[in-house]
């Protein structure tokens, strides 16, 4: 673990995308469409499934087959995310009538929203329920859930989890040819209106491309921890955080500010210990990674707004001040008991979260990202005509002469 001060410390670089070999990616699956997506699941996934569309009688089943511990869990999970995601749907819609013009919102969910969920090395059965269940309760009639089938098949635990999340459609294809898939349409897949969801550097490329083509979430990138600590906090809780993060890849960020330089020293030690007494390639990886830094509480708060981590978890003895002024983040966890895995499970909080900085402009997914938010206008003045008189002013002003005619025959008209 390395420890230094806050002013010697820099988030770390963003990885360079894989622009050009995602851009071919695309450029194949929207000329060579089902070949194309085959070829690909041969080269990625050890074989493409024998259709890509899969029975959603398939989820029950598997959700049968499920054991009882783990079906329960789902149960917490979904019925805490369903409960947030509804006390987070939107109020009443706005409404004016000003100037004799009549203004209204209407707030309706996208038709069709695809659920991204990785099945590499950890199969994240946790994101399906994060996708589907904020969908289900904004409405989308249409939801597909998307994973990568290994060696021909799905994860049985995400097919228990599509069931229960309320998937209408499951596509057993994943990666950046999965995503062009969901955008541009394959035969027998039809482009979805919004795809969400986690996905390694390749996903996020392809959902970067896409973006206007398709709507996203967000483009995310390696996961980030930051973690403010001082003396009163548990450096055995801390240090697991700190190995879980690691748990997602070595390119994941792992930051621990402290206005006491022995705090660091403590946690640095333990550290050591517990992957000592792990004994896992992982937790040896981890070390490297972490990085503790010490300041000023001013300098140390600036930072934290500077690096606007995907995950920041305060753990000081003292809550308020910090809370006070950390204002950017995908998710802020506060308290010793607050664990990032808990957000990453249970807590109802989404765990789909902007990272390289994005937490200065959105946070996590949430069940608005699923509806659209458009304006209904109605004009008709009884005396006052200022409003159509000011917009024809401005056409003109713009030069646009035909904007400006269509103000003034109507003008001509109600005088």
């Amino acid at each position: 673990m390395k420890i230094m001060p806050v002013s010697e410390w820099e988030k770390n670089a963003p990885i360079d995308p894989p622009t050009e070999t995602v851009m071919k990616i695309i450029d194949r699956v929207k000329k060579s469409g089902d070949k194309a997506l085959r070829e690909y699941a041969a080269e990625w996934d050890g074989g493409a499934p024998e259709r890509w569309v899969l029975p959603i009688g398939g989820a029950a089943e598997a959700w049968e087959k499920t054991t009882e511990s783990v079906q329960n869990a789902m149960r917490v999970a979904a019925a805490q995310l369903e409960a947030w995601s509804r006390a987070c749907l939107p109020k009443a819609p706005a409404r004016l009538t000003h100037g004799d013009v009549k203004l209204r919102q209407d707030i309706r969910p996208v038709a069709s929203a695809a659920v991204y969920v990785p099945g590499g090395r950890y199969p994240l059965v946790s994101s399906a329920l994060m996708g589907l269940i904020p969908a289900q309760v904004a409405g989308v009639p249409r939801r597909v859930l998307m994973t990568p089938a290994k060696g021909g098949k799905v994860n049985a635990e995400i097919l228990a989890a599509a069931h229960l999340g309320g998937a209408t459609e499951i596509w057993a294809v994943g990666g950046a040819h999965g995503i062009a898939a969901a955008a541009l349409g394959v035969d027998g897949l039809d482009p979805v209106d919004l795809i969400v969801g986690p996905g390694n550097a390749y996903v996020s490329e392809a959902k970067r491309q896409l973006q206007g083509v398709v709507a996203i979430d967000m483009v995310a990138g390696p996961s980030e921890l930051l973690v403010i600590a001082d003396k009163g906090t548990n450096l055995e809780y801390l240090a697991w955080d700190l190995l879980a993060q690691a748990e997602h890849g070595p390119d994941s960020e792992s930051v621990v500010f402290s206005e006491d330089q022995s705090v660091l020293v403590a946690l640095s030690k333990k550290l050591d210990s517990l992957v000592r007494e792990w004994n896992n390639d992982v937790g040896e990886q981890a070390v490297t990674q972490v990085c503790g830094a010490y300041g000023s509480f001013s300098d140390l708060s600036a930072a934290a707004n500077r690096m606007a981590p995907e995950h920041l978890h305060v753990t000081t003895t003292d809550l308020k001040p910090w809370e006070s002024v950390l204002t950017n983040y995908g998710s802020l966890f506060l308290g010793d008991l607050t664990a990032v895995a808990l957000g990453d499970y249970a807590s109802g909080g989404n765990h789909v979260l902007p990272t390289s900085r994005g937490g200065r402009f959105r946070g996590g997914l949430s069940v608005e990202d699923f509806m659209v938010r458009r304006t209904v206008q109605a004009y008709d003045p009884e005396n006052d005509l200022s409003v159509m008189e000011a917009a024809a002013e401005l056409a003109r002003v713009e030069g646009l002469y035909a904007h400006e005619k269509s103000l003034q025959v109507r003008l001509q008209t109600r005088k």
